[in-house]
């Protein structure tokens, strides 16, 4: 997880300086940007890759796949499941692409 106490003593400020900054460039907190961070990676790679979900949630730092489970569906109303089974079914085909032409 994304300490932030931790980055803001690395670069030397206080963490509620950062927390202001960081909301005031991004729009959102440190926190709440690593978790769209993650939730589009872990889109990137259901859509891209056929790793086990539980590898995904731990190659994005999880400790529970269930976890990872929760948030991803919080943010995407899909369970991974459902995301990777609805993306591979909208994904065009070989003839679709070859339409376009």
């Amino acid at each position: 997880p994304l300490d932030v106490a931790k980055l803001a003593r690395q670069i030397g400020i206080s963490r509620e300086h950062l927390t202001r900054v960081f909301h005031k460039e991004f729009g959102m907190a440190p926190h709440r940007y690593m978790m769209q961070m993650k939730v589009h990676e872990a889109k990137r790679l259901l859509w891209e890759t056929d790793m086990k979900i539980a590898l995904i949630a731990s190659s994005l730092g999880y400790a529970r796949p269930s976890t990872f489970y929760e948030t991803f569906q919080a943010a995407t109303g899909q369970t991974p499941v459902q995301y990777r089974t609805l993306q591979r079914h909208l994904r065009p085909g070989p003839a679709q692409e070859d339409d376009d032409n």
